[in-house]
């Protein structure tokens, strides 16, 4: 059964003239999970799949270039053509998530409701958990970043994703992503290393995780707008010689 992998963004920080920040469609059998909500995401998200056949949605962290399309997402449930009665959609995130979220909505809630009206339903993630949803079961790992953040990884049919998030350079990232298919790293930087704050990698940094973490397939991912993808992948070739690709708008990945 395919596994498949669908960038819907991967601009970091701040999303690129025409293109979307982080977000990721993971597709197996009938089973679809949307990973991260960075802005313009949701749009792309359309051109592959309707919302209404998403089972779940992760949110890695807080950071708004990763989560500002769950309110596009959550307008469709309440008001699009497929709209339909509250139903508690799942969405894993950090705790505290839904509060946060809400702040910035408040409107929606959740000040005295976290589930945004029944439409929401918010499942803490933490280093020890393991979901299951559909064909995918879901581990976590905390990674090096200022707000409470957590790399995924993804298996179904025997084959595995491994999603860093947004993260400095650690070892516990790079244990937790050894022997995945296929890793989708952060690569948000060109720069030598002792030139970037701790909060995030350099391309380089990402080949060596991958070649460490022994995979086969690397997704650069997160690059600042303005930077040439060509330069980030020769980089990260230097230090890994597998196959590299560099994310952009509704590239499909098969994890094989």
């Amino acid at each position: 059964m395919a596994y498949e992998v669908i960038v819907l963004g991967g601009s970091g920080t701040f999303p690129a003239p025409g293109a979307a920040c982080s977000g990721y469609l993971l597709r197996s059998g009938e089973t679809a999970l949307w990973v991260d909500c960075g802005p313009g995401s949701f749009a792309n998200l359309q051109r592959h799949i309707k919302p209404s056949e998403l089972r779940a949605i992760v949110l890695t962290h807080t950071h708004l270039d990763h989560i500002v399309d769950l309110y596009p997402f959550l307008y469709q449930l309440r008001y699009g053509p497929e709209a339909s009665e509250p139903g508690g959609f799942p969405v894993y995130a950090p705790a505290g998530a839904a509060e946060f979220v809400g702040r910035i909505a408040s409107n929606e809630g959740p000040s005295g409701d976290p589930t945004f009206g029944g439409y929401l339903s918010f499942l803490p993630i933490n280093a020890t958990l393991i979901a299951t949803v559909g064909d995918f079961e879901l581990r976590f790992c905390r990674t090096r970043h200022p707000v409470e953040t957590y790399a995924l990884r993804a298996t179904a049919n025997s084959r595995a994703v491994a999603y860093t998030a947004d993260t400095g350079p650690d070892m516990g990232v790079t244990n937790f992503c050894w022997g995945a298919n296929l890793i989708i790293c952060e690569a948000t930087s060109q720069k030598a290393k002792n030139e970037v704050p701790d909060v995030h990698m350099t391309a380089a940094e990402a080949g060596e995780l991958a070649t460490r973490a022994c995979t086969s397939q690397l997704l650069l991912t997160h690059l600042v707008p303005g930077l040439d993808p060509a330069v980030s992948r020769e980089q990260a070739a230097r230090e890994f010689r597998g196959e590299i690709d560099v994310a952009s708008d509704n590239l499909r990945i098969l994890v094989y």
